[in-house]
Parts: C-alpha cells; structure tokens; sequence
C-alpha cells in the first residue's frame, strides 16, 4: 500500500467520531444584505428548467442539476439587472454544472486522452467526432456568448474568454495533486483550487450583466486583481467548510481541512476553527483591497468600483446563502 493511502487512511480514522463545531459563515459579513432578483422564480421555471431539458438528456443528471438551482445564486449576483440578463447568466452558472459533469462522472471522466481532445474541440469547434452528450455541452453556451458578444465590446469579451480558457484548459486535472504520494501542501493545493475554479470567469461577467466594458488595465489595476485573489479564496474557503461534511462521508479528503490537518498536525476541530479564520483574513484583505480601489474618478470609474465592490461582496456570500439554502448536488 502507497505512503499516500496509509496517509489517507490515517486522516480519516483520526477524524471519524470527532465533534467538529461548524462556523457561521454568515457572520463573515453580518451587514451584507441579502437581495434577490425579483423574477428569480419565473427564471427558474420559464425560462432555465426547459433550457436545461434541451441540452442535458440524461434524467438523473438534469434532476440533480435542476436540484443545485444555479439560478437562486444568479438571481442573488443580478439582483439589479434585467430579466434577460439574469436568464444569460443564470444560463452561464449551469453551463459550468454541466461542462464540470462531464469530467467528474460523465465521458470525459478518468480519460485524460479523450478530455484533451474535447478541450481542444472547445477552442476550435469541431464536434462531430463526440457523443451527442459532450456535443450538446458545448453548444448549449452558444446562445450565452451571442447575448454577451451583442453587449460587451472586443476588449471585454477577450477578457472573459481568457479567463474561461484557463477554466477549460484546467479542468480534469482536479485531483493530480492527490495522485502522489502524499498529500499536497497548502500552498499547491490552492494553486490547483485557483486554476480549476471558474470564479474569475463569473467576476468577469459583470460588466455583461450591469452594461459596462471593462479595459485590461482595469483587470491589471493593483487593488482589483487583489480583491478579485480574496473573492477567490473565500469562494473556495468557505465551499471546503460547508462541504466537507459530506465529503468526508463519500470518502472524500480533497479538502482544505484535511489538508492542513497533514500539514499542521492539527486535529479535525482545529482545522476547522483555522479554516474559518483564514476566511475572517481574506475578509479584511478584501475589505481593504476594495477601499484602496480607484478606476478613475468620473462617473463611470466609480460605477465601475462600486459594481466589482458590490458583486464579488454578493458573489462570495451569495455562495454562501445559496449553499445553506440548497442541497448539495455535486
């Protein structure tokens, strides 16, 4: 048996039988208001359910894609914007289900080979060669680009297909870190958290969804790409909290608090306790990075401050709310 199973072994029989006190996260930000679009549910039903039935033929995955409700989590990011921005974006959240699916349990699972090709199919569409299943994957964001190509100019648009190519070129590569023979250091385990997360994908559709462009220097600005760094880490800090309940229970490790339990010796509480205040840490970084945030002192600069400030606030908590409030589906 490999040094890196008896370690998993170990991690596991340590944490089985512990108490663990869960933080509130919600607590992050006890001010942040909680607000939902008002057409939320008739996104949901009118427009997203038969939406979702075109493109994902298989029942229990639709029902488990219609169950994590990506739409509750858009209507909270667009809780300002139009109707049919809400139903691109909600559109864009499931997109990323339903690409991520094919990788975690669908074709392209434990196919390095066929994930390879089918990423490269991404860049330069020739489908013809894949089963209608990861055909219908691609395709089913064809209508999400048009509605953002029809709003957002060049610049804009090559932003946020920059960041989706590093999501789509990462993906299937989730659990490389722990194929080795000991599990990962912090360090490079959110290195690998950051590249196959498509957080910074959604911080760039903002601008699609509040009608603004969006220049490289903005992207580059010192505070932004902060900000952005501390979103990114909260999304992912608190998702390995929430979560790690029921990874442990599907025989799961690859989680922030096993991993500092194997680089600390922390016991299971300990990390825990150490997890949720590394997210109060980001908290403050990002609370500080948005203060510090200038893109030009006229009206449109600081519309463009205060929507980044607003939405990666609403993105990071919203996730939050929508994982308490929804059950996990994946």
């Amino acid at each position: 048996m490999s040094q890196f199973s008896n370690q998993y072994i170990q991690l596991r029989e340590s944490i089985k039988g512990r108490s663990v006190t869960i933080p509130s996260l919600y607590k992050l930000l006890p001010d942040w208001e909680l607000k939902i679009h008002p057409m939320y549910q008739k996104t949901r039903d009118e427009c997203l359910a038969p939406w979702v039935r075109r493109y994902v033929d298989d029942d229990l995955t639709r029902r488990k894609f219609e169950q994590a409700d990506c739409t509750l989590f858009s209507a909270v990011l667009c809780s300002d914007t139009s109707y049919e921005k809400l139903c691109t974006v909600a559109k864009y959240m499931f997109w990323y289900f339903i690409w991520d699916d094919l990788f975690d349990c669908g074709a392209s699972k434990d196919d390095r080979h066929a994930a390879a090709l089918y990423r490269d199919a991404s860049e330069y569409p020739d489908l013809s060669q894949f089963p209608l299943e990861q055909q219908k994957a691609l395709r089913c964001w064809d209508e999400v680009g048009a509605h953002i190509r029809q709003d957002c100019d060049k610049e804009t648009c090559q932003i946020l297909l920059e960041q989706m190519l590093g999501y789509v070129s990462s993906v299937s590569n989730v659990d490389s870190l722990f194929s080795s023979s000991a599990m990962p250091m912090v360090e490079s385990y959110w290195q690998r958290r950051e590249r196959t997360a498509a957080v910074y994908c959604v911080i760039c559709t903002f601008p699609f969804a509040y009608g603004f462009n969006i220049r490289r220097a903005h992207v580059e600005n010192e505070h932004m790409s902060r900000m952005w760094k501390h979103t990114s880490y909260l999304a992912h800090i608190s998702n390995d909290i929430h979560s790690f309940q029921k990874e442990y229970n599907d025989g799961q490790l690859e989680n922030l608090i096993p991993v500092l339990m194997a680089n600390t010796g922390l016991d299971v509480n300990q990390a825990m306790q150490l997890s949720y205040h590394i997210c109060r840490l980001e908290v403050e970084g990002f609370c500080a990075s948005a203060d510090r945030l200038c893109v030009g002192e006229n009206a449109q600069g600081r519309r463009i401050r205060e929507v980044f400030i607003n939405c990666c606030t609403d993105m990071f908590m919203g996730l939050i709310h929508w994982r308490y409030y929804r059950p996990l589906a994946k």
